[in-house]
């Protein structure tokens, strides 16, 4: 099953929320290889959004409180699935080597306000320039570097309108709370 994702803003708390336009179809999340080389998009209808990736069927990414390292996904899929959070999985294009992934998120302990957000470690795991601040930025990018190959989706709302595009000071404001 396929859902269209269009380019929408609207009204909320008298302020305009923009939404980052996928360019590919959502998948049913049943279709996926969990053992591939997959981008994770956690909260991916909230603002600011989470971000971790795996590899070999092992999850990693970086929180505020720490971080997940070799997490299962089974694990992780199980936890999406209780508390019915909506998430966007890519899959990427080039294998990720899960040696890689653990020795960039060696380098990590947890997220710093204005420092370090989740998707500093992503960035050196999948090789793109580390200039990227925010989600839809990456995600933008890997589009038009033909390094995504099919996007899933799960838990996501029948309203879903993409990803939501927020400042930097968001990711800040709630590093902070």
């Amino acid at each position: 099953m396929y859902f269209l994702v269009p380019q929408i803003s609207f009204l909320v708390d008298q302020s305009t929320v923009e939404y980052y336009s996928l360019p590919l179809p959502i998948c049913q999340f049943d279709e996926i290889q969990l053992g591939k080389s997959l981008l994770w998009v956690i909260h991916a209808d909230k603002t600011p959004v989470h971000i971790g990736v795996s590899s070999n069927g092992s999850y990693f990414s970086l929180k505020k409180k720490g971080k997940d390292e070799h997490l299962s996904i089974e694990i992780l899929e199980e936890l999406l699935t209780r508390k019915q959070i909506p998430t966007l999985v890519f899959l990427l294009s080039n294998h990720i080597e899960l040696s890689s992934l653990s020795d960039v998120f060696l380098h990590y302990q947890k997220t710093k306000v204005g420092e370090v957000s989740c998707i500093q470690p992503v960035l050196k795991c999948i090789g793109v320039p580390s200039n990227i601040p925010k989600v839809h930025e990456l995600i933008d990018y890997l589009f038009q570097s033909n390094a995504i190959k099919t996007i899933f989706g799960m838990h996501l709302p029948s309203d879903f309108k993409g990803i939501p595009n927020y400042s930097v000071d968001a990711i800040d404001d709630f590093l902070t709370t």
